[in-house]
């Protein structure tokens, strides 16, 4: 045990230092250490994690992630080696980015006018501050009770999404809570080419990642909206592949589909409560309460 405890302490001084190779404007403001753990209400379990107790400190988190995936060159196989395992995080506080983002109904559901196509989402605050997803994260998020709210992504490139993360891949997310928060993709003049009478992968968008593979999602609650055209819609994420949906809860408003080419209307799947597509996944005790799905 004590050589456990020292063994924490150490690696906990050797990431502290690491971090000073990090730009400043690029650095979180903690990596939790056996020394500073209890400031932060934590134990030593999470010694080598990012703390997250700010706005700042959630952006430049995502940042530092970014940069790694960027400067990592390669293939995506290769990235994927560099970034598995690091930049693990855990929240200390409830995080707002932009307060009361959505419009509300009477019942409190956020304000969706009509059809996505025709229709709009009503924000608050028209100047919100933008999320640019994390492209790739390869650890853990830990919620630790803990919410973000107000997250605001939106994008128009074609073969590209908007989520709070592109894909988890050998991660795990937990214990979090995404509320208030809306994510869109919309580019209604984009031609991409068919694949079995199909669109490929025009815009796909979810909650918490677009797509999920080989990874946990525990103990998750999405709530706000996303919408999306031509792509795969879910309150959590757009795909999930080999991967374990646990106790997740999904509120709010889920618009997407897979868009057929040849009959030039959208079909019924791709768009779902908890994924658009999910692929020998596993969910349990999982609740839905949003509206919406496919077209």
């Amino acid at each position: 045990m004590k050589q456990t405890k020292r063994l924490k302490r150490s690696l906990g001084a050797l990431l502290v230092l690491l971090t000073m190779f990090v730009p400043q404007g690029l650095r979180a403001q903690t990596i939790i250490t056996a020394g500073n753990c209890a400031t932060y209400g934590l134990t030593e379990d999470y010694v080598g994690y990012y703390a997250i107790n700010s706005v700042d400190d959630l952006y430049k988190w995502a940042a530092i992630i970014n940069k790694a995936f960027n400067d990592a060159g390669g293939d995506w196989n290769h990235k994927k080696a560099v970034l598995k395992g690091k930049y693990s995080a855990v929240l200390c506080k409830d995080i707002v980015v932009n307060k009361d983002l959505l419009q509300r109904n009477a019942d409190g559901t956020p304000t969706v006018d009509g059809e996505f196509l025709s229709g709009r989402v009503t924000l608050n605050n028209t100047k919100a501050r933008r999320w640019d997803e994390i492209t790739l994260f390869c650890g853990t998020l830990d919620g630790n009770g803990h919410s973000i709210s107000g997250l605001y992504g939106h994008e128009e490139k074609v073969n590209a999404g908007s989520s709070f993360m592109g894909d988890l891949i050998n991660g795990t997310i937990k214990n979090l809570t995404i509320k208030d928060s809306y994510f869109r993709f919309n580019n209604s003049k984009v031609l991409n080419e068919a694949k079995d009478g199909y669109d490929v992968s025009i815009g796909h968008i979810g909650g918490f990642a677009q797509g999920v593979f080989n990874s946990d999602v525990i103990n998750t609650t999405f709530e706000g909206v996303v919408l999306t055209y031509r792509g795969c819609a879910g309150g959590l994420c757009a795909v999930g592949e080999s991967s374990n949906f646990v106790k997740c809860v999904a509120k709010g408003y889920v618009k997407g589909g897979a868009y057929n080419l040849k009959q030039g209307k959208y079909d019924t799947f791709g768009a779902g409560a908890i994924a658009g597509d999910l692929s020998t996944s596993k969910i349990t005790a999982c609740i839905n309460e949003a509206k919406g799905f496919g077209y």
